[in-house]
């Protein structure tokens, strides 16, 4: 008695399956964003949208949600300073961030 034999037609597309199952998942790992950097940039664009509606305001002053899940709200600063990942951004510089995620929504300052 023989032992079982698989076609090579069989092995072939057993193992291509293998391979974009393994494709799929090194997808699925590595291409969507963390929570963190999702969560981030939510609370950054709500703020953005606050200083698009009132733009006398201060990044550090506008409450735009809580980032890190403490339970205490972030501001739109803290915001840009993790989104832009620099912790010594200043104020103009976040609203720049603000203009460039918004275009034509929220004018630039004027210095």
């Amino acid at each position: 008695m023989k032992g079982i034999e698989l076609p090579t037609n069989t092995i072939i597309v057993l193992v291509m399956g293998l391979f974009v199952l393994i494709l799929v998942s090194v997808w699925l790992v590595n291409g969507f964003k963390p929570l963190d950097d999702t969560r981030v940039e939510s609370v950054l664009n709500e703020g953005c949208k606050k200083l698009a509606f009132d733009n006398s305001q201060k990044p550090e002053s506008i409450i735009a949600g809580d980032m890190n899940g403490d339970g205490k709200q972030d501001t739109l600063l803290d915001a840009c300073r993790l989104y832009t990942k620099d912790m010594s951004l200043d104020s103009g510089k976040c609203i720049n961030v603000c203009v460039k995620k918004f275009p034509g929504l929220i004018s630039a300052p004027t210095e």
